[in-house]
């Protein structure tokens, strides 16, 4: 005997089907979040394994003081000469650290003229980023003979790009540290007479 279903009896089966499956997927769903609401609770619960805090490291500008306080300013001079390490020097002027004005004074007279040009240029580069670190490097500098971070050469704009150029005039205008004032109008003097004398 073959059961023929109508289209009506078909369609209202088949709601009344859905009606009793209903509740139970109401009833899973509902354990399922409440499952993972309650493993969340459990876990935000637990104590955190105690995480260790991170050693402190130790900046070139800080490593390089404490080997001149250590060995003296020509011992440490003579071992950045001997491991060809001048480039601890270029990253305290690269990454502006505290100490760059004492690391640039105390070693910079005793570099080559080669290593000399190196940190005077390194020194231009970041002028824009690090304007108060390398203009008070500047300061010691200025009376040492052959000094490479003199104004006239450190703020000089042969040879820079237009948008160095740009960038280092908006970073001096906006520096507003008195004890630099004159330094930072010096600056800005010496970049406008090289621009102007380069054309």
């Amino acid at each position: 005997m073959t059961l023929t279903l109508s289209k009506t009896k078909f369609k209202k089966y088949t709601s009344e089907k859905r009606r009793r499956m209903k509740p139970g997927r109401t009833l899973a769903l509902t354990l399922l979040i409440g499952c993972t609401l309650g493993l969340i609770v459990l876990t935000s619960r637990e104590k955190p394994a105690d995480i260790p805090a991170p050693a402190k490291t130790v900046t070139s500008s800080e490593h390089l003081m404490n080997m001149i306080k250590e060995s003296g300013v020509r011992q440490t001079a003579r071992e950045l000469d001997k491991a060809h390490d001048w480039s601890q020097v270029r990253k305290v002027i690269t990454t502006g650290q505290d100490n760059t004005r004492e690391v640039v004074a105390a070693l910079l007279p005793l570099a080559d003229q080669a290593t000399n040009r190196s940190l005077l240029q390194t020194a231009r580069y970041n002028l824009p980023r690090h304007p108060v670190q390398i203009l008070s490097a500047s300061e010691y500098t200025d009376a040492t003979p052959g000094g490479a971070f003199r104004l006239e050469g450190l703020c000089n704009a042969a040879g820079m790009s237009h948008a160095w150029q740009s960038r280092t005039r908006e970073a001096l205008s906006n520096l507003h540290d008195v004890r630099l004032a004159s330094r930072v109008n010096d600056c800005l003097n010496a970049l406008r007479q090289s621009n102007h004398n380069s054309f």
